[in-house]
């Protein structure tokens, strides 16, 4: 009996309109965070090959550990090298939860926003580990992650809309 009121109030509800626009621009932020992984994965592969391949880094660098050698281009580009598969991994994930969330919240489900808020708030927690932790953060590393925050801020606007 419940699942039929579920269905009843999910059929006389109607999508809001300003959900139906995040939704939108969010389905348009998954398609291009799934462009930039890939392309920031493929730029610093080919790059690092080109300074691996010219010289600049021997084997015997890999092979020093990250104390002896703070602050050299063979620490820094092979410690991110071994974790730009992680990062893109991450980042196609979350750019996965936060499409399925966001279908979810179409159909105005709950569940879609603690997916959302989980797939958005994961990448810039993640990406400060594997990231932050090799460059130095300037003012534009600080404003993208305004964006992820304006988002969930908005969304959790909306979640009176939303049913379980």
């Amino acid at each position: 009996m419940q699942s039929s009121d579920l269905s009843t109030q999910q059929a006389t509800a109607k999508l809001p309109t300003g959900l139906n626009i995040l939704t939108i621009l969010t389905f348009i932020g998954c398609v291009i965070q799934i462009i930039s992984a890939g392309y920031a994965f493929y730029m610093f592969h080919s790059g690092f090959m080109e300074i691996k391949n010219s010289g600049a880094i021997t084997e015997n660098a890999f092979r020093i550990k990250d104390k002896f050698f703070e602050g050299g281009l063979a620490l820094h580009a092979s410690s991110i090298y071994n974790s730009q598969v992680i990062v893109l991994t991450i980042a196609l994930l979350c750019a996965f939860i936060c499409f399925v969330g966001a279908m979810q919240m179409r159909k105005l489900r709950k569940k879609g926003l603690w997916l959302y808020l989980a797939g958005e708030l994961l990448y810039p927690v993640i990406g400060s580990i594997f990231i932050f932790k090799y460059f130095e953060t300037g003012v534009v590393d600080y404003i993208r992650l305004i964006i992820p925050v304006v988002f969930v801020g908005l969304y959790l606007s909306y979640s009176k809309y939303l049913i379980n």
